[in-house]
């Protein structure tokens, strides 16, 4: 069933989906946790084995290495396919555009306390095609 519905490269709406987001981060956080909980029996098992603890020598230390090092094979693989995955689709995100007005807007301002020199020195840092007008108030 999992074969018939997989794509490699799934459209690009279905790839900023939310629920694909969080099954990314859940399968992560499966990985790192199965990665954690083996690596530690791994540890566990090789210290009784390298310490010669009483019970370490025997068959279920073993199988228990063993279980603890395909877990983590496994573990691995995954989170790291999950995680390329995860990086690929941010990569993919296109980048947030400024909010810009979509067509020039014509704005008043009102200066007071400026000679108008200073004022037209200001103006000058418009963009280009932009224009001005002064006008002097009376009073």
């Amino acid at each position: 069933m999992w074969m018939l519905h997989w794509r490699p490269s799934p459209p690009a709406v279905e790839r900023q989906a939310l629920s694909l987001r969080l099954y990314l981060y859940a399968s992560l956080l499966g990985s790192v946790l199965a990665l954690l909980a083996s690596g530690a029996t791994l540890v566990y098992r090789l210290l009784g084995i390298l310490l010669n603890a009483s019970t370490a020598a025997s068959g279920a230390a073993v199988v228990d290495i063993g279980r603890a090092t395909s877990v983590i094979a496994v573990a691995a693989a995954l989170g790291l396919y999950h995680w390329r995955v995860l990086g690929r689709d941010g990569a993919a995100r296109p980048a947030e555009a400024p909010d810009l007005p979509s067509q020039p807007a014509a704005i008043s301002i009102e200066v007071r306390g400026a000679a108008e020199e200073q004022v037209r020195r200001l103006l000058q840092g418009l963009p280009d095609g932009a224009t001005y007008s002064i006008r002097r108030l009376p009073g």
